[in-house]
């Protein structure tokens, strides 16, 4: 069964700022596991982009509102994540920061970044072939596909075992 939840984002009466999600059923992903990993400085829209992917896909989800807390929680255990949902603009770091970061622990980790103003060249994902953008509002169907596709490239269908934290005493630093 199929449902749709459509809200205003917050502070913002413009009606392109209206989000779209149809709620659809496990039946597709109920056998995958592994986590998702969401990351969206909108409270509204996280919980939203949570309960479905949850209902979806089958899987835990883990949602953060700061890319912060996601990029620790993601380092300490990348191995446990099947994909990562990001938002571009957020305080603390940019979207395209997170992604950079994450491909730079795990290279093939099936990343969709969603935004409502940037361009796919502004996030600087054109030539990541594990990054797909989607534009803020968006048909979770368009997110479905992304997965999808980005899952089936890396072979991908349950919790991985091929990514390997950096040590912190490694060379690979990164700012703030």
């Amino acid at each position: 069964m199929n449902s749709t939840v459509i809200f205003r984002q917050s502070g913002s009466s413009n009606t392109e700022a209206f989000h779209r999600i149809d709620l659809v059923g496990p039946e597709r992903h109920a056998n995958k596991s592994g986590t998702m990993l969401i990351v969206d400085d909108n409270n509204m829209l996280l919980n939203c982009l949570k309960m479905t992917a949850e209902k979806f896909f089958g899987c835990e989800v883990e949602a953060y509102l700061s890319p912060a807390q996601a990029w620790e929680a993601f380092m300490e255990d990348p191995g446990r994540y099947r994909c990562v949902i990001t938002d571009y603009h957020m305080p603390q770091m940019m979207g395209g920061e997170l992604i950079r970061r994450i491909h730079a622990a795990c290279a093939d980790m099936p990343i969709v970044l969603m935004s409502a103003a940037a361009d796919p060249e502004d996030a600087a994902i054109d030539d990541d072939p594990f990054a797909r953008f989607v534009r803020k509002p968006f048909d979770w169907d368009e997110v479905i596909s992304h997965i999808e596709e980005l899952e089936s490239l890396t072979g991908f269908s349950a919790a991985r075992t091929d990514a390997v934290p950096l040590r912190k005493s490694s060379n690979a630093t990164f700012p703030g």
